[in-house]
């Protein structure tokens, strides 16, 4: 998929000097910058360093049925039935009557897919708060 800024990472890893790194709350103020546990691919919920235009690859290739066929695809975003909340691989939720299915990751990742429309958002940040994946969804929302 020509994915060349996506990079799987262990806490062992070293990709030059870089390191993957997120902005985190500090007091009243501000945010300071750490590489908390939870990026690395040592953890269940991390490993995985991409760019937006890598992830625009990715969620177009899903639609395309490039990596997953048209009723793979449908599965990720079908509520689950003794599940409330997920389907098989997102989360989901109704706004407006509409299904939303996706997921986040880290505090700092959003990505929510509309169904209906065959319509994916994507937000990204470096700032692991909460408040992240409020505006992540409220932006989401808008019509």
């Amino acid at each position: 998929m020509g994915m060349s800024h996506t990079h799987f990472f262990t806490a062992s890893d070293v990709i030059g000097t870089y390191k993957p790194q997120v902005f985190e709350p500090d007091g009243a103020t501000g945010f300071k910058k750490t590489t908390p546990n939870y990026v690395y691919a040592d953890y269940a919920t991390a490993g995985i360093c991409t760019s937006m235009g890598d992830m625009i690859k990715f969620i177009q290739a899903l639609q395309k049925q490039e990596l997953l066929s048209k009723e793979s695809f449908r599965r990720l975003y079908t509520p689950l039935e003794r599940v409330s909340g997920y389907t098989l691989g997102w989360e989901y939720r109704y706004k407006d009557g509409r299904l939303m299915a996706g997921h986040s990751g880290g505090l700092s990742v959003v990505v929510m897919h509309i169904p209906d429309t065959n319509t994916t958002s994507i937000f990204l940040s470096s700032a692991a708060d909460e408040s992240i994946l409020n505006t992540a969804t409220r932006l989401q929302k808008k019509p």
